[in-house]
């Protein structure tokens, strides 16, 4: 029997991250009031706890708890307008496509498309006059290079400290648990329900 390649429609890729993250060792302690042991293992432990309860709110919501680039590919041109899976974008880099010439990466000028970037989600859409181009009948001809994040709002910085803490004053119990199972704090989910980017689920 012959293998069966499925194609997606679209993908993304992270790029890197732009600024650091917003909730310090120092930051913990002070929620928690904690100071009983002082030591660089400890802070190691809380900015560890600090960074997967950041992978888990973005997991959730789609929004980066700062300001990351992402790269955004697409098989087609939608009807209307492009969706952007995270938020809050603050800026477009490029918009390219494979030109149907030759199949070459060509940048598609800012003159032509104008992008929401004041909505959550954010959009691209041409501007009025002007279309989507053509493209080379290739596996994902388009790519859209942008920021997303920044500071997170008072909701979403206190999902993460309440988060991180419950899982650090429970670590002694948390070394044979397996990442997704790890417990969550009550609240947790109310805090995050209005963050949630549909497009991004």
């Amino acid at each position: 029997m012959g293998t069966t390649m499925i194609r997606r429609s679209h993908t993304e890729k992270e790029l890197g991250q732009t600024s650091m993250p917003v909730v310090s060792a120092e930051d913990m302690r002070v929620h928690m009031n904690y100071y009983e042991e002082e030591s660089t293992e400890i802070d190691g432990l809380l900015d560890f706890f600090v960074s997967v309860a950041a992978n888990r709110i973005e997991a959730i919501t789609g929004r980066p708890l700062s300001t990351r680039t992402f790269t955004y590919k697409l098989q087609s041109w939608p009807r209307s307008e492009v969706v952007m899976l995270r938020a809050p974008v603050s800026e477009i880099v490029h918009v390219k496509y494979k030109e149907p010439n030759a199949g070459v990466l060509t940048t598609w000028s800012t003159d032509s498309y104008e992008v929401d970037m004041d909505s959550i989600p954010s959009t691209l859409r041409p501007k009025w006059g002007c279309s989507w181009p053509n493209l080379y009948p290739a596996y994902l001809p388009i790519e859209i290079e942008y920021k997303a994040g920044g500071t997170p709002p008072p909701e979403l910085l206190l999902a993460l400290k309440l988060l991180a803490s419950t899982w650090f004053k429970n670590r002694a119990v948390l070394q044979s648990t397996r990442a997704e199972k790890l417990p969550e704090p009550a609240g947790f989910i109310g805090l995050l329900s209005s963050f949630v980017i549909q497009e991004f689920k």
